[in-house]
């Protein structure tokens, strides 16, 4: 992630917005008021009263999604958005959105953390319940391995054009070399299709 690149990260059926400020990964507060139903007003005057969190809030210049311009947006590190979360007494918010707040609670900052480590989150319980979302999650996954291999394939070829262009002139010089280029070109075409080197199924093969 890129400095101000924002990205959207999901949780449930709402996103997430975050962004990496100066080698530091923030998240976007007012979205996430927004999300559960808090007043964003009341929530940042609560923050400004708080002798940590105060000193921690940035105000980053940005574009958010389905936005026409750019607006200053309030945003923390994400290790302290648990503070501000645990903060929100569950039990005076309307009963309406109880539910939420206490969702938010629980998983918003699992879920971050998850995504900034391992590039990508996982709800893993919701998977495990929810076989509409599972489903839909394989095939997200399907698309994405078919795109890579499409693109993968594309670069091969190219790679393949440029190679055989000078493969006279190894003939002749370098043999060995072109010996070896030719294991690259295969090895190319092994990893776009099985996502493995020709050494890795021959190892497979051989314990089996």
């Amino acid at each position: 992630m890129s400095d101000n690149q924002i990205t959207l990260i999901p949780f449930y059926d709402q996103e997430l917005v975050a962004v990496e400020k100066d080698g530091q990964k923030y998240v976007a507060l007012k979205p996430i008021c927004e999300n559960i139903g808090l007043s964003w007003s009341g929530q940042y005057e609560r923050i400004q009263e708080d002798s940590v969190l105060s000193t921690c809030i940035r105000v980053i210049r940005i574009q958010l999604p389905n936005d026409i311009q750019s607006r200053e947006v309030s945003f923390l590190p994400i290790e302290y958005l648990n503070g501000w979360l645990f903060g929100i007494d569950d039990k005076r918010v309307r009963e309406e959105i109880r539910p939420k707040v206490i969702l938010y609670k629980k998983e918003c900052y699992r879920i971050l953390a998850s995504y900034f480590i391992k590039g990508y989150s996982i709800d893993e319980k919701r998977l495990e319940n929810d076989e509409e979302v599972r489903e839909k999650l394989i095939k997200e996954l399907q698309e994405i391995r078919y795109k890579n291999q499409q693109q993968y394939r594309t670069k091969i070829q190219d790679s393949i054009s440029l190679i055989c262009f000078d493969c006279r002139e190894y003939k002749e010089k370098d043999p060995k070399k072109l010996g070896q280029i030719f294991a690259t070109i295969q090895d190319m075409f092994h990893i776009a299709s099985s996502g493995k080197t020709s050494a890795q199924l021959v190892l497979e093969n051989a314990d089996s």
